[in-house]
């Protein structure tokens, strides 16, 4: 799960629309994904459903006594969990690979599955020294121990640089998206959003293949479509200025 101090939301129901190029005879499988209304550890879910036009239930749970009372229902306690025909999935890396692997966007052969895995879990480098930080309790702190994570970012950076440079097509492998793709997007949009108050909303212009790379995802139509309306820390996910 993902640490989170931000304020309770309401709980709301997004369902996204149905892809027309599944057959109506087949038989999709029943989806609801149950997360706080933040981006965070749900987003990548979200996303890559939406990009594969997969149509889904986006249940926003509500901090505090909603969450409780929810608690027990999730299989270790956790969200995002992932309802599937009524049977209760959680974990995030394997709700997204399943998401992925309906999307679309996850190969079928094992050495191509390493090839996508490396570069995920890579993409999750970027943000997990992040989530201590979010338990201190005093604001100037916090900000100040982020901003410290932060700049220790660079090497990191520079090697995504490389890897994005390498590729040659704006992707990070060959010359389509895959879930690689939509989670180093995920975690540069929470990045740049404003969520961890040390990191600088304009990190990315630093570093403008990976802001391109940003942009490139958030173009796709699936995903500017499913973002036209956003607000709030998920204006992030729209392309970067």
């Amino acid at each position: 799960s993902f640490p989170v101090c931000v304020r309770p939301t309401a709980n709301s129901s997004i369902t996204a629309p149905r892809n027309p190029q599944i057959p109506a005879h087949t038989m999709a499988p029943s989806l609801e994904v149950v997360y706080f209304a933040l981006p965070a550890r749900g987003e990548t879910t979200r996303v890559l459903l939406a990009l594969g036009g997969i149509p889904f239930k986006d249940t926003h749970v509500g901090f505090g006594a909603e969450w409780e009372g929810l608690k027990p229902k999730a299989p270790f306690g956790q969200v995002p969990y992932l309802e599937v025909d009524g049977t209760i999935y959680a974990q995030s890396s394997a709700i997204e690979r399943y998401a992925a692997s309906l999307a679309g966007v996850y190969p079928t052969s094992p050495l191509e599955q390493l090839k996508v895995d490396q570069l995920v879990a890579f993409a999750g480098e970027f943000w997990e020294p992040l989530v201590p930080t979010l338990s201190i309790a005093d604001a100037a702190e916090k900000a100040k121990a982020q901003d410290s994570v932060a700049a220790k970012l660079q090497p990191k950076f520079e090697k995504l640089t490389s890897i994005i440079k390498a590729a040659g097509s704006g992707f990070l492998l060959g010359k389509d998206v895959s879930f690689a793709d939509v989670q180093l997007y995920v975690v540069m949009s929470n990045l740049a959003s404003g969520f961890f108050d040390g990191v600088p909303k304009d990190l990315l212009n630093s570093y403008p293949e990976v802001k391109a790379h940003h942009n490139k995802v958030a173009s796709l139509p699936k995903i500017a479509a499913y973002y036209a309306a956003a607000d709030g820390l998920r204006v992030a996910f729209k392309p970067l200025a």
